[in-house]
């Protein structure tokens, strides 16, 4: 399968130094500046012969300082290493890229918890895939938040984990892709090739909600990525298949226990704010 060609410069191309180990040939390099400069210790080997597995480990401004198994193994790189110095922008469409930014920037900040998430990734080639995936900050020696680091599941490759979902496997792609449309559970249904019954049943046992709260949850998942980017809270709710604004933000406050409009305030302050995750500035140079 071919990658999408970056944009951005190579690590070697970049001046980055791409530490390889020379064991196993599974085993991959990561950027040896980065865990040195913020006096980190790099990734344990473990992680790159767990089947299924993927660790992950991106700077502050979403560039990987520590490769991605998946990355190399569905976009077919020659070597997982390949992946540093590059963002999720590189490998996967705009909105993929956006959704995966704003999760990383949300546990950077604390203002998200990532733990065992479901989701649905789709590629610029097309095909869809199943991660299950959790995230922590990347903390440097003096506690400074400097990135993020993660580990992916790859639900196809875990059989146990995959298949309480293959009996919603038409039915959650369907939602990602269609949640601004008025849809029906009996569409739904009918998707799953079951009853209206059945499929409530199914939505309860595996994700521990209704298929309406499902399709709710992912809107306002949406509509917090579009507050954060400065669209309006009347255009949000008319885009995203509310009823009206009053309407989005009842339910708004009702998932995030404050309005649209509080929300897209603390989005503000907290980009005003003096508080900065990205890698420390250049030491000033003493005039001769």
């Amino acid at each position: 399968m071919k990658t999408k060609r970056s944009s951005n410069p190579s690590p070697e191309r970049s001046g980055k130094t791409v530490s390889r180990n020379h064991g196993d040939a599974g085993q991959a390099g990561f950027d040896l500046a980065f865990y040195r400069l913020h006096a980190i210790n790099p990734p344990s080997e473990l992680f790159w012969v767990m089947d299924g597995v993927y660790y992950f480990a991106k700077s502050a401004d979403g560039r990987f300082v520590s490769p991605n198994k998946l990355l190399q193994e569905r976009f077919g790189l020659p070597r997982a290493e390949d992946a540093v110095g590059r963002s999720d922008y590189d490998f996967f469409t705009k909105e993929v890229a956006e959704r995966l930014r704003a999760d990383d920037l949300g546990v950077m900040s604390g203002r998200l918890s990532l733990r065992h998430k479901l989701e649905v990734v789709e590629s610029p080639q097309g095909p869809l895939f199943w991660l299950f995936t959790s995230k922590a900050p990347l903390r440097a020696a003096n506690g400074q938040v400097v990135g993020i680091e993660g580990v992916s599941t790859d639900a196809e490759k875990v059989s146990e984990s995959l298949a309480p979902y293959q009996e919603l496997k038409n039915v959650l792609p369907y939602i990602h892709h269609h949640y601004a449309a008025d849809i029906t559970v009996a569409q739904l249904a009918n998707l799953g090739c079951m009853s209206v019954s059945t499929l409530e049943r199914r939505f309860q046992l595996h994700l521990n909600c209704t298929p309406k709260a499902y399709i709710t949850t992912v809107r306002i998942r949406e509509a917090c990525r579009r507050l954060e980017r400065g669209q309006s809270v009347k255009r949000v709710a008319l885009e995203l298949g509310f009823v009206d604004q009053s309407h989005m933000t009842r339910v708004f406050k009702q998932l995030l226990g404050r309005t649209p409009g509080a929300f897209q305030q603390a989005v503000e302050t907290t980009a005003q704010s003096k508080e900065h995750f990205g890698p420390p500035p250049e030491p000033r140079r003493k005039k001769r």
